[in-house]
Protein backbone atom coordinates (compact mmCIF):
# COMPACT_ATOMS: atom_id res chain seq x y z
CA UNK A 1 0.00 0.00 0.00
CA UNK A 2 3.25 2.41 -0.02
CA UNK A 3 3.25 3.79 3.60
CA UNK A 4 6.55 5.10 2.74
CA UNK A 5 6.79 7.86 0.74
CA UNK A 6 9.89 8.52 -1.76
CA UNK A 7 12.17 10.76 0.45
CA UNK A 8 12.19 8.87 3.06
CA UNK A 9 13.24 6.00 1.56
CA UNK A 10 15.82 7.20 -0.08
CA UNK A 11 17.44 9.49 2.90
CA UNK A 12 16.25 7.93 6.02
CA UNK A 13 16.42 4.10 5.37
CA UNK A 14 20.42 3.88 4.63
CA UNK A 15 22.40 0.73 4.98
CA UNK A 16 25.15 2.91 6.71
CA UNK A 17 22.88 5.01 9.09
CA UNK A 18 20.83 1.45 10.24
CA UNK A 19 22.68 1.45 13.60
CA UNK A 20 22.02 5.36 14.21
CA UNK A 21 20.27 6.13 17.60
CA UNK A 22 17.10 8.43 17.26
CA UNK A 23 14.27 8.74 19.46
CA UNK A 24 10.66 8.79 18.66
CA UNK A 25 9.38 12.08 19.59
CA UNK A 26 5.49 11.72 18.53
CA UNK A 27 2.72 9.82 16.54
CA UNK A 28 0.30 11.55 14.88
CA UNK A 29 -2.96 10.27 12.61
CA UNK A 30 -4.45 12.22 10.44
CA UNK A 31 -8.29 12.01 9.83
CA UNK A 32 -8.04 8.98 11.95
CA UNK A 33 -11.59 10.62 13.74
CA UNK A 34 -13.46 7.88 12.61
CA UNK A 35 -11.70 5.09 14.45
CA UNK A 36 -11.94 4.20 18.12
CA UNK A 37 -8.26 5.37 20.00
CA UNK A 38 -7.98 1.81 21.45
CA UNK A 39 -8.05 0.89 18.02
CA UNK A 40 -5.82 3.01 16.04
CA UNK A 41 -3.54 2.09 19.22
CA UNK A 42 -3.64 -1.71 18.54
CA UNK A 43 -2.61 -1.40 15.02
CA UNK A 44 -0.02 1.06 15.99
CA UNK A 45 1.47 -1.04 18.87
CA UNK A 46 4.81 -1.94 17.25
CA UNK A 47 5.39 2.22 17.15
CA UNK A 48 4.72 2.74 20.57
CA UNK A 49 6.35 -0.06 22.61
CA UNK A 50 9.31 2.63 23.22
CA UNK A 51 10.32 5.49 22.08
CA UNK A 52 13.79 4.95 21.39
CA UNK A 53 15.16 2.68 18.48
CA UNK A 54 18.04 2.99 15.68
CA UNK A 55 17.24 4.20 12.41
CA UNK A 56 17.16 0.28 11.03
CA UNK A 57 14.35 -0.76 13.83
CA UNK A 58 11.96 1.88 13.59
CA UNK A 59 12.11 1.26 10.02
CA UNK A 60 11.08 -2.06 10.92
CA UNK A 61 8.33 -0.95 13.40
CA UNK A 62 6.74 1.09 10.84
CA UNK A 63 6.87 -1.90 8.19
CA UNK A 64 5.27 -3.65 10.32
CA UNK A 65 1.93 -0.71 10.90
CA UNK A 66 2.05 -1.14 7.45
CA UNK A 67 1.66 -5.06 7.46
CA UNK A 68 -1.31 -4.48 10.26
CA UNK A 69 -3.12 -1.81 8.14
CA UNK A 70 -2.84 -3.66 4.98
CA UNK A 71 -4.45 -6.93 6.37
CA UNK A 72 -7.08 -5.03 7.73
CA UNK A 73 -8.97 -5.21 4.43
CA UNK A 74 -9.63 -0.94 5.05
CA UNK A 75 -9.77 0.58 1.96
CA UNK A 76 -8.91 3.74 4.75
CA UNK A 77 -6.27 2.06 6.06
CA UNK A 78 -4.52 0.65 3.34
CA UNK A 79 -4.37 3.89 1.69
CA UNK A 80 -2.53 5.42 4.86
CA UNK A 81 0.30 7.60 4.04
CA UNK A 82 3.65 7.68 6.26
CA UNK A 83 6.08 10.48 6.73
CA UNK A 84 8.91 10.42 9.07
CA UNK A 85 10.29 14.45 10.02
CA UNK A 86 13.27 13.84 11.98
CA UNK A 87 15.04 17.65 13.25
CA UNK A 88 18.57 18.18 14.44
CA UNK A 89 18.57 16.58 17.66
CA UNK A 90 18.10 13.20 16.02
CA UNK A 91 14.00 12.83 16.68
CA UNK A 92 11.62 11.45 14.74
CA UNK A 93 8.41 12.79 14.40
CA UNK A 94 6.11 10.25 12.14
CA UNK A 95 2.56 11.32 10.51
CA UNK A 96 0.59 8.85 9.31
CA UNK A 97 -2.56 10.59 6.77
CA UNK A 98 -5.11 8.86 5.60
CA UNK A 99 -7.67 10.08 2.97
CA UNK A 100 -10.21 12.47 3.81
CA UNK A 101 -12.77 10.67 1.68
CA UNK A 102 -13.54 7.99 3.92
CA UNK A 103 -17.17 7.30 3.06
CA UNK A 104 -15.44 4.68 1.21
CA UNK A 105 -16.31 2.40 3.69
CA UNK A 106 -19.68 3.17 3.23
CA UNK A 107 -21.32 1.88 0.21
CA UNK A 108 -24.91 1.20 -1.76
CA UNK A 109 -24.90 -0.96 -4.11
CA UNK A 110 -27.64 -1.21 -6.97
CA UNK A 111 -26.87 -4.53 -9.53
CA UNK A 112 -29.18 -5.77 -12.34
CA UNK A 113 -28.34 -8.84 -14.47
CA UNK A 114 -29.73 -9.64 -18.58
CA UNK A 115 -29.93 -12.54 -20.59
CA UNK A 116 -31.88 -13.51 -23.25
CA UNK A 117 -33.98 -15.33 -20.38
CA UNK A 118 -35.16 -12.29 -18.53
CA UNK A 119 -33.54 -10.06 -15.82
CA UNK A 120 -32.96 -9.64 -12.38
CA UNK A 121 -31.98 -7.11 -9.50
CA UNK A 122 -30.38 -6.78 -6.44
CA UNK A 123 -29.25 -4.02 -3.27
CA UNK A 124 -26.21 -4.26 -1.38
CA UNK A 125 -25.29 -2.34 1.51
CA UNK A 126 -21.40 -2.05 2.76
CA UNK A 127 -20.33 -0.37 6.05
CA UNK A 128 -16.44 -1.07 6.36
CA UNK A 129 -16.35 0.55 10.16
CA UNK A 130 -19.15 0.08 11.97
CA UNK A 131 -18.53 0.82 15.51
CA UNK A 132 -15.24 2.74 14.56
CA UNK A 133 -12.91 -0.48 15.30
CA UNK A 134 -12.62 -2.21 11.62
CA UNK A 135 -16.06 -4.06 12.22
CA UNK A 136 -17.36 -4.89 8.73
CA UNK A 137 -21.07 -5.11 7.20
CA UNK A 138 -22.67 -6.23 4.38
CA UNK A 139 -26.24 -7.13 3.76
CA UNK A 140 -27.41 -7.98 0.12
CA UNK A 141 -30.75 -9.18 -1.52
CA UNK A 142 -31.89 -9.78 -5.04
CA UNK A 143 -34.85 -10.91 -7.09
CA UNK A 144 -35.35 -11.84 -10.94
CA UNK A 145 -38.57 -10.55 -13.21
CA UNK A 146 -40.29 -13.82 -12.35
CA UNK A 147 -39.85 -13.70 -8.08
CA UNK A 148 -38.72 -17.57 -8.59
CA UNK A 149 -35.27 -17.09 -8.07
CA UNK A 150 -34.17 -14.83 -5.41
CA UNK A 151 -31.83 -14.55 -2.72
CA UNK A 152 -30.61 -12.89 1.02
CA UNK A 153 -27.73 -12.27 2.83
CA UNK A 154 -26.14 -11.00 5.90
CA UNK A 155 -22.29 -10.94 7.14
CA UNK A 156 -20.95 -9.49 9.41
CA UNK A 157 -16.94 -9.49 11.25
CA UNK A 158 -15.01 -8.07 14.07
CA UNK A 159 -11.48 -7.98 14.57
CA UNK A 160 -10.10 -9.46 17.33
CA UNK A 161 -8.42 -7.21 19.77
CA UNK A 162 -5.01 -7.03 19.44
CA UNK A 163 -5.01 -9.02 16.17
CA UNK A 164 -5.96 -6.81 13.36
CA UNK A 165 -5.32 -9.47 11.00
CA UNK A 166 -8.06 -12.03 12.65
CA UNK A 167 -11.44 -11.60 12.32
CA UNK A 168 -14.71 -13.66 13.70
CA UNK A 169 -17.51 -13.74 10.96
CA UNK A 170 -20.89 -14.73 10.66
CA UNK A 171 -22.71 -15.19 7.84
CA UNK A 172 -26.67 -16.16 7.34
CA UNK A 173 -28.67 -16.22 4.60
CA UNK A 174 -30.93 -18.09 1.97
CA UNK A 175 -31.18 -18.18 -1.82
CA UNK A 176 -33.90 -20.03 -4.03
CA UNK A 177 -33.37 -21.19 -8.13
CA UNK A 178 -35.26 -23.48 -9.76
CA UNK A 179 -37.23 -24.99 -7.42
CA UNK A 180 -34.31 -25.67 -4.78
CA UNK A 181 -34.43 -23.50 -1.14
CA UNK A 182 -31.16 -23.17 0.97
CA UNK A 183 -30.62 -21.49 4.26
CA UNK A 184 -27.16 -21.38 5.55
CA UNK A 185 -25.73 -20.34 8.95
CA UNK A 186 -21.61 -19.78 8.89
CA UNK A 187 -19.32 -18.52 11.73
CA UNK A 188 -15.94 -18.71 12.11
CA UNK A 189 -12.40 -17.17 12.68
CA UNK A 190 -10.53 -15.69 9.09
CA UNK A 191 -6.87 -14.81 9.67
CA UNK A 192 -4.59 -13.37 6.98
CA UNK A 193 -0.83 -12.61 7.07
CA UNK A 194 2.25 -12.08 4.51
CA UNK A 195 4.33 -14.54 3.98
CA UNK A 196 8.13 -14.76 2.27
CA UNK A 197 9.07 -11.91 2.37
CA UNK A 198 5.42 -10.31 2.30
CA UNK A 199 5.48 -11.49 -1.13
CA UNK A 200 2.55 -13.65 -0.77
CA UNK A 201 -0.75 -12.72 0.99
CA UNK A 202 -2.57 -15.97 2.54
CA UNK A 203 -5.87 -16.37 4.60
CA UNK A 204 -7.58 -18.55 6.23
CA UNK A 205 -11.52 -19.73 7.49
CA UNK A 206 -12.13 -21.98 9.91
CA UNK A 207 -15.89 -23.03 11.14
CA UNK A 208 -19.04 -24.55 11.66
CA UNK A 209 -21.97 -24.34 8.70
CA UNK A 210 -25.96 -24.98 9.81
CA UNK A 211 -27.62 -25.54 6.64
CA UNK A 212 -31.35 -26.22 5.82
CA UNK A 213 -32.41 -27.53 2.07
CA UNK A 214 -35.59 -28.22 0.31
CA UNK A 215 -35.44 -29.92 -3.52
CA UNK A 216 -38.34 -30.17 -5.89
CA UNK A 217 -41.38 -29.49 -2.69
CA UNK A 218 -39.84 -32.01 -0.31
CA UNK A 219 -39.14 -31.64 3.55
CA UNK A 220 -36.54 -29.84 4.29
CA UNK A 221 -33.42 -31.57 5.20
CA UNK A 222 -30.71 -30.30 7.37
CA UNK A 223 -27.07 -30.39 7.89
CA UNK A 224 -23.87 -29.20 10.21
CA UNK A 225 -20.76 -29.32 8.88
CA UNK A 226 -17.08 -28.34 9.37
CA UNK A 227 -16.07 -25.97 7.12
CA UNK A 228 -12.06 -24.53 5.84
CA UNK A 229 -10.91 -22.54 3.46
CA UNK A 230 -7.04 -21.62 2.57
CA UNK A 231 -5.91 -18.75 -0.03
CA UNK A 232 -2.39 -17.95 -0.74
CA UNK A 233 -1.56 -15.18 -3.78
CA UNK A 234 1.02 -13.04 -5.01
CA UNK A 235 -0.84 -10.99 -7.36
CA UNK A 236 0.30 -7.78 -8.83
CA UNK A 237 -2.58 -5.41 -9.72
CA UNK A 238 -3.31 -2.25 -11.48
CA UNK A 239 -5.46 0.73 -10.57
CA UNK A 240 -7.18 1.55 -7.49
CA UNK A 241 -10.02 -0.99 -8.61
CA UNK A 242 -7.24 -3.48 -7.98
CA UNK A 243 -7.37 -5.22 -11.34
CA UNK A 244 -4.80 -8.45 -11.68
CA UNK A 245 -1.98 -8.83 -14.80
CA UNK A 246 0.44 -11.06 -13.34
CA UNK A 247 0.83 -13.84 -10.40
CA UNK A 248 -1.26 -16.25 -9.20
CA UNK A 249 -3.78 -17.72 -6.60
CA UNK A 250 -4.71 -20.76 -5.08
CA UNK A 251 -7.98 -21.92 -2.94
CA UNK A 252 -8.49 -24.99 -1.31
CA UNK A 253 -11.95 -25.02 0.71
CA UNK A 254 -13.13 -28.47 2.05
CA UNK A 255 -16.57 -29.41 4.42
CA UNK A 256 -17.03 -32.38 6.57
CA UNK A 257 -20.66 -33.04 7.17
CA UNK A 258 -20.57 -35.18 10.44
CA UNK A 259 -21.04 -33.18 13.03
CA UNK A 260 -24.63 -32.77 14.14
CA UNK A 261 -28.00 -34.58 13.26
CA UNK A 262 -27.40 -34.87 9.75
CA UNK A 263 -30.64 -36.28 8.26
CA UNK A 264 -28.37 -39.10 6.84
CA UNK A 265 -25.88 -36.58 4.88
CA UNK A 266 -22.47 -37.18 6.00
CA UNK A 267 -20.15 -36.86 3.42
CA UNK A 268 -16.40 -34.46 2.84
CA UNK A 269 -16.27 -32.04 -0.13
CA UNK A 270 -12.46 -30.87 -1.46
CA UNK A 271 -12.72 -27.95 -4.34
CA UNK A 272 -9.57 -26.68 -5.47
CA UNK A 273 -9.02 -23.39 -7.70
CA UNK A 274 -6.10 -21.45 -9.18
CA UNK A 275 -5.98 -18.44 -11.03
CA UNK A 276 -2.67 -17.09 -13.10
CA UNK A 277 -2.29 -14.08 -14.70
CA UNK A 278 0.63 -12.77 -17.33
CA UNK A 279 0.69 -9.41 -18.95
CA UNK A 280 2.76 -8.32 -21.93
CA UNK A 281 3.05 -5.28 -24.41
CA UNK A 282 3.37 -2.96 -21.36
CA UNK A 283 0.53 -4.60 -19.43
CA UNK A 284 -1.83 -4.08 -22.51
CA UNK A 285 -2.60 -7.31 -23.14
CA UNK A 286 -3.66 -9.68 -19.91
CA UNK A 287 -3.86 -13.41 -20.18
CA UNK A 288 -5.54 -15.47 -17.46
CA UNK A 289 -6.01 -19.20 -17.14
CA UNK A 290 -7.99 -20.39 -14.43
CA UNK A 291 -8.56 -24.03 -13.32
CA UNK A 292 -10.87 -26.08 -10.75
CA UNK A 293 -11.40 -29.58 -9.28
CA UNK A 294 -13.34 -30.87 -7.09
CA UNK A 295 -14.83 -34.12 -5.31
CA UNK A 296 -17.53 -34.65 -2.94
CA UNK A 297 -17.16 -38.43 -1.15
CA UNK A 298 -20.16 -40.04 0.65
CA UNK A 299 -20.13 -41.22 4.27
CA UNK A 300 -22.95 -43.11 4.52
CA UNK A 301 -23.28 -46.42 2.47
CA UNK A 302 -27.30 -46.75 3.45
CA UNK A 303 -28.34 -43.42 0.99
CA UNK A 304 -27.12 -41.23 -1.58
CA UNK A 305 -25.54 -37.66 -1.78
CA UNK A 306 -28.23 -35.47 -1.28
CA UNK A 307 -28.56 -33.35 -4.51
CA UNK A 308 -27.51 -30.00 -2.53
CA UNK A 309 -24.41 -31.27 -1.49
CA UNK A 310 -22.85 -32.55 -4.89
CA UNK A 311 -21.11 -30.59 -7.54
CA UNK A 312 -22.32 -28.83 -10.01
CA UNK A 313 -21.41 -25.81 -12.59
CA UNK A 314 -22.74 -23.53 -9.80
CA UNK A 315 -19.66 -24.03 -8.30
CA UNK A 316 -17.61 -22.89 -10.95
CA UNK A 317 -18.02 -19.20 -9.83
CA UNK A 318 -16.27 -15.96 -11.47
CA UNK A 319 -13.37 -15.50 -8.95
CA UNK A 320 -11.21 -12.20 -9.53
CA UNK A 321 -12.76 -11.47 -12.72
CA UNK A 322 -16.20 -11.85 -14.89
CA UNK A 323 -16.67 -15.52 -15.62
CA UNK A 324 -17.74 -16.88 -19.31
CA UNK A 325 -21.05 -16.76 -19.29
CA UNK A 326 -23.31 -19.91 -20.73
CA UNK A 327 -27.43 -19.19 -21.15
CA UNK A 328 -29.75 -22.73 -20.58
CA UNK A 329 -33.27 -22.09 -21.29
CA UNK A 330 -35.75 -22.02 -18.60
CA UNK A 331 -37.02 -25.39 -17.18
CA UNK A 332 -33.42 -26.46 -17.46
CA UNK A 333 -32.18 -29.89 -15.25
CA UNK A 334 -28.92 -29.01 -12.58
CA UNK A 335 -26.34 -31.03 -13.80
CA UNK A 336 -24.71 -32.46 -10.55
CA UNK A 337 -21.91 -35.37 -9.72
CA UNK A 338 -19.16 -36.10 -7.21
CA UNK A 339 -16.72 -35.21 -9.49
CA UNK A 340 -15.85 -31.85 -11.05
CA UNK A 341 -13.74 -30.39 -13.28
CA UNK A 342 -12.94 -27.09 -15.15
CA UNK A 343 -10.34 -24.87 -17.36
CA UNK A 344 -11.05 -21.31 -18.60
CA UNK A 345 -9.08 -19.34 -20.39
CA UNK A 346 -9.02 -15.43 -20.85
CA UNK A 347 -7.53 -12.36 -22.67
CA UNK A 348 -7.58 -8.91 -21.44
CA UNK A 349 -6.62 -6.22 -24.10
CA UNK A 350 -6.85 -2.11 -23.39
CA UNK A 351 -8.96 0.11 -25.23
CA UNK A 352 -6.67 2.29 -26.57
CA UNK A 353 -8.54 5.67 -27.05
CA UNK A 354 -10.41 5.19 -23.45
CA UNK A 355 -6.54 4.53 -21.93
CA UNK A 356 -5.25 7.51 -23.87
CA UNK A 357 -7.00 9.44 -21.02
CA UNK A 358 -7.68 7.30 -18.03
CA UNK A 359 -4.57 5.14 -18.14
CA UNK A 360 -5.59 2.50 -15.47
CA UNK A 361 -5.90 5.35 -12.90
CA UNK A 362 -8.85 4.91 -11.46
CA UNK A 363 -10.99 2.25 -14.06
CA UNK A 364 -10.75 -0.39 -16.04
CA UNK A 365 -11.53 -0.64 -19.54
CA UNK A 366 -10.95 -4.39 -21.31
CA UNK A 367 -11.87 -6.05 -24.34
CA UNK A 368 -12.36 -9.63 -23.61
CA UNK A 369 -11.98 -13.36 -25.17
CA UNK A 370 -12.85 -16.35 -23.38
CA UNK A 371 -13.14 -20.11 -23.92
CA UNK A 372 -14.04 -22.25 -20.82
CA UNK A 373 -14.42 -26.14 -20.59
CA UNK A 374 -16.09 -27.99 -17.69
CA UNK A 375 -17.56 -31.43 -17.17
CA UNK A 376 -19.58 -33.30 -14.38
CA UNK A 377 -19.18 -36.67 -13.66
CA UNK A 378 -21.09 -38.99 -10.89
CA UNK A 379 -18.02 -41.63 -11.13
CA UNK A 380 -14.12 -41.37 -11.28
CA UNK A 381 -14.14 -43.60 -14.56
CA UNK A 382 -16.47 -41.65 -16.00
CA UNK A 383 -14.11 -38.48 -15.05
CA UNK A 384 -10.98 -40.00 -16.13
CA UNK A 385 -12.48 -40.57 -19.52
CA UNK A 386 -13.65 -36.93 -19.74
CA UNK A 387 -10.34 -35.46 -18.59
CA UNK A 388 -8.74 -32.95 -20.71
CA UNK A 389 -5.12 -33.76 -21.10
CA UNK A 390 -2.25 -32.70 -23.23
CA UNK A 391 -2.14 -36.37 -24.96
CA UNK A 392 -5.97 -34.87 -26.47
CA UNK A 393 -4.92 -31.80 -27.22
CA UNK A 394 -2.14 -33.57 -29.32
CA UNK A 395 -4.83 -35.80 -31.12
CA UNK A 396 -7.28 -33.46 -31.98
CA UNK A 397 -4.41 -31.91 -33.73
CA UNK A 398 -3.05 -34.62 -35.24
CA UNK A 399 -7.13 -35.44 -36.34
CA UNK A 400 -7.21 -38.54 -33.68
CA UNK A 401 -9.54 -37.57 -31.51
CA UNK A 402 -12.85 -36.25 -32.87
CA UNK A 403 -13.14 -32.23 -31.71
CA UNK A 404 -16.85 -31.98 -31.41
CA UNK A 405 -16.73 -34.79 -29.22
CA UNK A 406 -14.44 -33.08 -27.09
CA UNK A 407 -16.71 -30.31 -26.78
CA UNK A 408 -19.40 -32.23 -26.20
CA UNK A 409 -17.87 -33.82 -23.42
CA UNK A 410 -16.54 -30.91 -21.80
CA UNK A 411 -19.38 -28.16 -22.03
CA UNK A 412 -17.20 -25.85 -23.95
CA UNK A 413 -18.03 -22.85 -25.53
CA UNK A 414 -16.67 -19.80 -26.56
CA UNK A 415 -17.19 -15.87 -25.92
CA UNK A 416 -16.15 -11.74 -26.62
CA UNK A 417 -16.87 -9.35 -24.55
CA UNK A 418 -16.61 -6.14 -22.68
CA UNK A 419 -15.15 -5.50 -18.99
CA UNK A 420 -15.34 -2.22 -17.10
CA UNK A 421 -14.34 -1.69 -13.32
CA UNK A 422 -14.09 1.54 -11.27
CA UNK A 423 -14.80 2.52 -7.34
CA UNK A 424 -18.21 3.37 -8.22
CA UNK A 425 -19.34 1.25 -10.97
CA UNK A 426 -18.85 -1.68 -13.10
CA UNK A 427 -20.06 -3.53 -16.18
CA UNK A 428 -19.88 -7.19 -17.96
CA UNK A 429 -21.05 -7.59 -21.15
CA UNK A 430 -20.91 -10.01 -23.30
CA UNK A 431 -21.92 -12.78 -26.05
CA UNK A 432 -21.11 -16.91 -25.41
CA UNK A 433 -21.36 -19.56 -27.93
CA UNK A 434 -21.68 -23.05 -27.29
CA UNK A 435 -19.66 -25.39 -29.19
CA UNK A 436 -21.42 -28.71 -27.61
CA UNK A 437 -22.88 -30.52 -24.87
CA UNK A 438 -23.86 -33.60 -24.87
CA UNK A 439 -25.28 -33.74 -20.92
CA UNK A 440 -27.28 -30.56 -21.46
CA UNK A 441 -28.06 -31.11 -25.46
CA UNK A 442 -30.30 -28.83 -26.61
CA UNK A 443 -31.60 -26.67 -23.79
CA UNK A 444 -28.03 -25.21 -24.36
CA UNK A 445 -28.25 -22.25 -26.79
CA UNK A 446 -26.07 -19.00 -27.59
CA UNK A 447 -26.72 -15.73 -25.31
CA UNK A 448 -25.91 -11.91 -24.12
CA UNK A 449 -25.15 -11.42 -21.22
CA UNK A 450 -25.54 -8.15 -19.17
CA UNK A 451 -24.22 -7.41 -15.71
CA UNK A 452 -24.00 -3.95 -14.34
CA UNK A 453 -23.35 -2.14 -10.64
CA UNK A 454 -23.34 1.18 -9.09
CA UNK A 455 -22.18 2.09 -5.84
CA UNK A 456 -23.13 4.98 -4.14
CA UNK A 457 -21.51 6.48 -0.68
Amino acid sequence: MGLFDAQYKQDFVLVNQATQPVELGSVKVENGQDFNREYLGGLLKPLLSTNLYTVGTLSSSIASVEENFSLTGDPVLQSAKVVVNKDINGTANVEIGLPTAQQITNKLKLTTSTNELGGGIGLGYLNGNVYGNGEKLAIAAGVDQSLANHFANLSFAVPVKNAPSSQLFFNGGSNGTNGELNRQVTMGLNTSRLLLSKKYFYSSFGGISITQNKVDGEEFSGKGSLVGNVEVSNLQTVSAVQFPVSGTQTQISGEVSKILANDGRNFWKVLMNSNSFYSFCNKSVTFNSSSTIGHVHNLNDSTGLHPSDKLSYDCLTPGLLPASHISLSSGHEKIEGSFIGSHAFRVFTKVPIFHQYFADRESVLRLQLFLRSATVADSLSEFKSHKLSCDTLKGCLQGTVNVRQLFDEHSSHVGAGLFFRSQFASVDMGYSLPLGDAKLGPVVKPGFHFNASVSFN
